[in-house]
């Protein structure tokens, strides 16, 4: 679903929102980021987080159907 609904670009504004270096999430393409991001949160037990911040950055989409 990240894929689907950032570019690049708004996927690194979104993991530096975190604290997270960009260079530091394993990949190089939009896939490959979107799965180390939810990598990292997950293994800091702050998935719930992300989503929050996931869902603030796109309000106009019904996350409740894409799930």
């Amino acid at each position: 679903m990240l894929v689907d609904n950032f570019n690049l670009d708004e996927l690194e504004t979104l993991a530096v929102s975190f604290g997270i270096r960009w260079d530091e999430l394993r990949g190089e393409t939009l896939q490959i980021k979107a799965a180390s991001l939810v990598l990292w949160a997950e293994r800091r037990e702050s998935l719930y987080a992300l989503l929050v911040a996931i869902i603030k950055q796109r309000p106009d989409i019904d996350w409740g159907e894409r799930m």
